[in-house]
């Protein structure tokens, strides 16, 4: 999803209402922080279900990400 996406969507719901992330163990919590930095998809040397698909650029060496990177936009 875009910024752009995102906002299409969030213009459509009442302007009073809270925004929620999931929990670490299950339920909510409140958005707290919004951050900017760059990603890139990472390359699956095995599938690990607790990891993401992306991760930042600088937390691994750059033949471990697949060569498109993106600006992203962390909420949590």
């Amino acid at each position: 999803m875009t910024v752009k996406e995102l906002i299409e969507k969030l213009e459509q719901c009442p302007q009073d209402s809270i925004v929620i992330v999931d929990s670490y163990e299950g339920d909510y919590d409140l958005v707290k922080e919004v951050s900017e930095f760059e990603v890139a998809e990472k390359k699956r040397e095995h599938t690990n279900a607790y990891m993401g698909d992306y991760a930042s650029v600088t937390e691994y060496p750059p033949e471990k990400f697949k060569q498109e990177r993106y600006n992203a936009v962390y909420i949590y």
